[in-house]
């Protein structure tokens, strides 16, 4: 029995530290084998300057870690809730490391930037850890068994999220217009750059890519295969709240013809 429970014991541990070598492993395995081109060279290439940005993230578990040591070996009790933020601080921290390694968040707003384009849609650990964190704080901070914390998070997460979900109907919406409009320049204009002044109306302000604007040309019948010369600016003196009730987004181009492109290019 007891030899059988240490080569269980031993044989986890293996499969933990495969685990936790996997990540390390690939990287080294990508150098050797398929590594990158000379541009993309430093891309999500992990970075001292990183961790030294990631480390204050870790205090609130490591701390957390003294105090639960100190509780053991002392024999005190801990809170359930305290143990769910401890979890939940150490969870959303090892979230964000491979992020802040390869240098995506410098600058430490942009955590939270409302305005994220698609920079967001990779964090798929980090609410879990904040979930865990927002039911241990909230068990902490209960007065007179009171959700206090929990329901003032899920008024502003329920809020945030109808906010982004009006803007990305209007992208739908926005999406068509533009097609639509594109076809309005079919030749009469021959397109070299488009800018976006109408951002608001895009999921958190995203922005379109070139492939993007390909398809919208492509789908209005616009060939994209020969060089323009007009620049297009793509504007709208409707409301935000106006445009949710109407569907009407009121895109317009401003198109700025060779001549003045010219001039500003040389």
């Amino acid at each position: 029995m007891q030899l059988g429970h240490i080569t269980t014991l031993h044989k986890r541990h293996t499969q933990l530290i495969a685990i936790v070598l996997l990540p390390i492993s690939y990287l080294l395995l990508r150098d050797l084998f398929w590594p990158p081109s000379e541009e993309w060279a430093s891309y999500q290439r992990p970075g001292m300057a990183g961790l030294v940005r990631w480390l204050p993230f870790s205090i609130p578990f490591l701390l957390g870690l003294l105090l639960f040591s100190w509780s053991l070996k002392f024999k005190k009790n801990t809170t359930k809730g305290f143990f769910y933020l401890w979890i939940g601080s150490g969870i959303t921290a090892l979230a964000l490391l491979p992020y802040f390694l390869i240098g995506y968040f410098r600058p430490y707003a942009s955590l939270i930037a409302l305005r994220a384009d698609w920079g967001s849609r990779h964090q798929l650990l980090m609410p879990l850890g904040l979930a865990l964190g927002v039911v241990g704080l909230n068990e902490v901070l209960k007065w007179r068994g009171k959700n206090i914390v929990v329901s003032t998070v899920l008024v502003i997460s329920v809020a945030l999220n109808m906010f982004w979900g009006s803007q990305y109907f209007l992208q739908s919406h926005k999406q068509e217009q533009l097609v639509e409009l594109f076809k309005t320049t079919k030749a009469k204009v021959e397109i070299a750059s488009v800018e976006d002044q109408s951002k608001r109306f895009n999921g958190r302000e995203s922005t379109f890519r070139i492939y993007e604007w390909t398809g919208f040309m492509t789908l209005a019948g616009i060939p994209t295969d020969r060089p323009g010369c007009e620049a297009l600016t793509l504007k709208s003196d409707t409301s935000y709240l106006q445009a949710l009730v109407t569907r009407d987004l009121g895109l317009y181009f401003e198109i700025k013809p060779c001549s003045e492109v010219l001039a500003q290019n040389n």
